[in-house]
């Protein structure tokens, strides 16, 4: 009798402090660095934009995507206007995530926490 053992390699981006799992800034389209979640969770993602050109031509879609399948299950957007904007994820299922921001004539701020 042989026995075989397999060993799996599992890749985990840990969170940058406490439930704050990342948080990033940008004038235009930009990716995340990746955060993984260990269970399904909750998800509070906060987004500041700061108007670079008249209101009207202010644009931000953000979307929650999977780093394995290369898919967004979430998104969000905010089209002219400008401030602090709060979006809700339910039930995000366990694994490593990033957020793409598509963003056109602001500046912004992004940060996901799990919500406990």
């Amino acid at each position: 009798m042989r026995t075989t053992t397999r060993t799996a390699l599992t890749t985990v981006y840990p969170a940058e402090r406490g439930t704050v799992l990342v948080t990033d800034r940008g004038s235009g389209n930009k990716d995340t660095r990746p955060f993984t979640l260990e269970s399904p969770s909750d998800l509070k993602i906060t987004i500041r934009v700061t108007a670079r050109a008249d209101l009207k031509f202010v644009s931000l879609h953000w979307y929650l995507y999977n780093v394995d399948i290369g898919r967004w299950i979430r998104n969000g957007e905010v089209d002219e206007e400008e401030g602090v904007f709060e979006f809700y994820a339910a039930r995000v299922p366990a694994g490593n995530w990033y957020i793409r921001i598509l963003a056109a004539n602001c500046n912004w701020e992004i940060t996901v926490e799990k919500v406990t």
